[in-house]
């Protein structure tokens, strides 16, 4: 069983990197971030490929779409009213923030989870010290 705190319907919040049987995974691999700055504008909708970004900011009711895959981010910032939907018909998503992630009031979090799927297919790890979630979410 993976470490951390239960949220419902299979979310959680850990702190650390482990494996499905709940062993310590340790320090898998080298982080690279940088890259373009992303805004996805007030009342806009962005699929974003996979890559390696600057800061992302989604402006207030702004949609980002985010599918299977790695992404690095410098910093993560969905403002309010804000949507992240995250398509996870094809796998695994990680989701690595060098700085912050700041999720403002009513942001919503909906992912596409395949038959044998679950919450635990989204991976958001941050190497900074500041998480700050005032948000709905929902698996």
């Amino acid at each position: 069983m993976a470490r951390g705190t239960e949220f419902s319907r299979g979310c959680r919040r850990g702190g650390g990197l482990y494996r499905s049987d709940g062993t310590d995974a340790g320090t898998v691999l080298q982080l690279i971030f940088g890259g373009q700055k992303v805004t996805v504008n007030k009342a806009q909708t962005l699929a974003l490929p996979l890559g390696s970004y600057g800061a992302l900011k989604a402006e207030q009711g702004a949609t980002l779409n985010l599918t299977s895959g790695y992404y690095t981010f410098d910093e993560f910032f969905i403002e309010k009213e804000g949507r992240a939907h995250i398509d996870l018909t094809q796998g695994l998503i990680v989701i690595d923030v060098k700085v912050k992630v700041d999720l403002k009031d009513n942001v919503q979090m909906t992912a596409v989870v395949p038959p044998g799927g679950t919450a635990e297919d989204i991976l958001v790890r941050v190497v900074g010290n500041t998480v700050t979630l005032r948000m709905k979410l929902f698996c």
